[in-house]
């Protein structure tokens, strides 16, 4: 695995939504038909060397949804990202699980970034 700070995570995720700008993503890590990625956040994670297990794996802790941003994220992936990375995913994150597109949630995420207190 590789340590993405936030402009690798800000480049990753601006890259996939900018290929599939429409896509919109249930709230879970991994399809649990397909076993393949499903929101943007899993696929940055699953890119990045995260095995599909343990995003599974959060996908089924009983505390409705797990976040980037929650403190039992498991710290396999919390160790691999900047808190500026982790923050920035987690805004992304909140959009799409909301029923936005890839495109708006990042859109969003970096309105929200760079009016905010976080520039």
């Amino acid at each position: 695995m590789v340590y993405i700070d936030f402009n690798d995570a800000r480049n990753q995720v601006r890259a996939l939504a900018d290929a599939e700008p429409d896509r919109t993503a249930r709230c879970e890590y991994i399809n649990r038909t397909t076993g393949e990625p499903e929101c943007i956040v899993g696929v940055i994670l699953v890119n990045n060397g995260v095995s599909t297990s343990i995003l599974r794996d959060m996908d089924n802790l009983d505390l409705g949804g797990t976040k980037i941003t929650d403190s039992h994220m498991d710290s396999e992936i919390t160790s691999m990202l900047s808190w500026d990375a982790i923050s920035y995913l987690g805004l992304v994150q909140d959009m799409q699980d909301n029923g936005s597109t890839w495109k708006k949630s990042v859109d969003h995420a970096d309105s929200i970034w760079f009016n905010n207190q976080y520039a």
